[in-house]
């Protein structure tokens, strides 16, 4: 059975951003830019294994001719096996359209593939920049976590190929917290490798050589 969704109101709204913001990159580039399972996991708010589930469905609905309904996760196409898997960023952006077209649809047209052809809805860029020049409190936005812990956004990541597995959905006030310790981790690792630096060795010499020494310079 396909898998049927329910999502948080507030993520709703936050994958709308996403999905306009990603249709501002060509078409011709989004079809070569992968997302990793935990990536996809994080954005679509699914659990990898609930994914998994939906990739094994897929295979089985497909072999067996079966129409698969657009809305469904099994819907998504993906490069690879059921247990190694690599989404393409066209193909979350298509369905991610399709979520937001179903609205606008009789209950019965949202079940059929025909409602959605390719679709090329109007460009509105609702990217990044917006959302931190105008989020609310609860308003969330997608972030893929960098190995020093500064949140990096998710679009920016993708594109630069600096997304993993660690994508988190964070309101304004985590991401100014989160990019405030690692600003601060990296600040802590700056100074101790400064003083590191600039630390004087010990004399390795002996009580006796160093008397010596001395004595020599007072000479």
């Amino acid at each position: 059975m396909a898998t049927k969704l329910a999502f948080d109101p507030n993520k709703m709204a936050a994958m709308g951003q996403v999905r306009k913001a990603l249709r501002e990159i060509p078409k011709e580039d989004l079809a070569t830019v992968p997302f990793s399972v935990g990536a996809v996991a994080a954005l679509l708010d699914k659990d990898p294994k609930t994914l998994h589930s939906a990739r094994v469905t897929r295979e089985e609905m497909l072999d067996e001719k079966k129409v698969i309904p657009p809305l469904s996760l099994e819907s998504i196409p993906y490069a690879g096996t059921p247990a190694a898997a690599t989404y393409m960023a066209l193909d979350l952006v298509e369905y991610l359209d399709r979520l937001a077209l179903a609205p606008t649809l009789r209950g019965w047209e949202q079940k059929l593939p025909k409602s959605y052809p390719k679709l090329n809805l109007p460009r509105s860029f609702l990217g990044f920049q917006s959302w931190l020049a105008h989020a609310e409190v609860t308003e969330l936005w997608p972030f893929a976590i960098q190995p020093d812990g500064s949140p990096m956004d998710v679009i920016t990541a993708i594109l630069s190929e600096q997304v993993g597995d660690d994508v988190r959905w964070l309101t304004i006030r985590q991401f100014g917290d989160l990019a405030a310790d690692a600003a601060t981790h990296r600040h802590v690792n700056g100074e101790q490798t400064g003083i590191g630096t600039v630390t004087r060795v010990p004399d390795s010499k002996t009580p006796a050589e160093q008397d010596e020494d001395r004595r020599r310079r007072t000479i």
